[in-house]
């Protein structure tokens, strides 16, 4: 191997580093909201089961999983709120 050789692997190892620590932040976005989204979903499906015996139901769906992932139980609340309301 000459020099100039393991100047291009050198060279793609810092590009591929940087490349890396560009996308990490993105990914660990996406991953979260993922999480929170799954996590409200459930929490939706739950409610839902309590509150067939009342009479309500909330759809589950990426806005609605959204909210309450993110908002907890005030996020639910809120979304029974906007639909009696609307």
């Amino acid at each position: 191997m000459d020099n100039s050789m393991l100047l291009a692997y050198g060279a793609g190892l810092v590009l591929l580093y940087f490349l890396i620590r560009v996308l990490w932040i993105p990914a660990k976005l996406l991953v979260s909201l993922a999480y929170h989204m799954a996590l409200g979903g459930l929490g939706l499906f739950v409610f839902n089961l309590v509150a067939s015996y009342f009479g309500a139901h909330l759809p589950i769906n990426l806005a609605t999983a959204a909210i309450a992932g993110y908002l907890g139980v005030p996020g639910v609340a809120l979304l029974v709120i906007v639909q009696r309301i609307v």
